[in-house]
C-alpha cells in the first residue's frame, strides 16, 4: 500500500515541476526576476513595469513571488498550509533564527516529515535572502 503512495506523491512532484522550478534561464541557471517579473541586468536594475531596485525593490513583496512561483504548490497560498505544513508560523522564528539557518533547511529538506530537498542553492544571493524575508514577514 505504501508503494503507490510513493509513486503518485513522486508523480505530483515531478509532473508540478519538482520542489522548486522558479525562473530558470539557459542551462537551468537562475535568472533573478524583479518585482514586476523583469530581468535585473548587471546594474541591478528592474527592467519589468515597476521602477529599480534603488527605488522600489522589497524584498519581501519579491520573497513572496518566489515562494509562489517554487513553494507555494505544496505549502498553499501564503505559506499557510496545503499538501505541506503551513509556514506562517511565529514559532519558526527561533528555530530557525538565521537566513542561513532557514535557507539551509529549505536546501536539505525533511525527508523523514516528506519534504524533499529543494534546490535553493540555484538560486543567487538577492533571491535567497529575499525568500527568507517573505517567510520571515509571516512570523511576525
Amino acid at each position: 500500500m505504501k508503494a503507490p503512495a510513493l509513486a503518485l506523491f513522486l508523480a505530483v512532484v515531478l509532473a508540478a515541476g519538482g520542489c522548486g522550478g522558479g525562473d530558470r534561464g539557459p542551462g537551468g541557471a537562475a535568472e533573478e526576476r524583479g518585482p514586476g517579473g523583469g530581468e535585473r541586468g548587471a546594474g541591478g536594475g528592474d527592467r519589468g513595469t515597476e521602477g529599480t531596485v534603488g527605488t522600489d525593490y522589497d524584498p519581501v513583496r519579491y520573497g513572496e513571488q518566489l515562494f509562489n512561483n517554487m513553494c507555494a504548490g505544496c505549502h498553499g497560498e501564503g505559506a499557510r498550509g496545503g499538501t505541506a505544513a503551513s509556514l506562517a508560523r511565529p514559532e519558526l522564528a527561533q528555530k530557525y533564527p538565521t537566513d542561513e539557518a532557514l535557507i539551509r533547511r529549505v536546501e536539505e529538506g525533511d525527508p523523514a516529515k516528506g519534504m524533499p530537498p529543494c534546490p535553493v542553492g540555484n538560486l543567487l544571493e538577492r533571491q535567497k535572502e529575499a525568500l527568507a524575508a517573505y517567510l520571515r514577514s509571516l512570523w511576525r
